[in-house]
């Protein structure tokens, strides 16, 4: 995966390994190491919860903002 995404992108493969590991890190990819290869798959209930926390925490913030005009 990390060579398409290198070669889609144009950014260096370390740079997509790395942005790769902080996203699995996050718990947003999931990676499943068979043998040589490392499969990768969206985490569908954690990139959820992380869009619901971000519109709630955006959200908050206008409402903040809004209020103190």
């Amino acid at each position: 995966p990390t060579n398409l995404i290198h070669a889609q992108s144009g950014l260096s493969q370390s740079t997509v390994s790395a942005h790769i590991a902080t996203l699995v890190a996050a718990r947003l990819l999931v990676a499943t190491r068979v043998g040589q290869w490392t499969f990768l798959a969206r985490n569908e209930e954690v990139i959820r919860a992380f869009a619901t926390q971000l519109s709630d925490n955006l959200s908050a913030s206008r409402a903040r903002r809004s209020s103190s005009k």
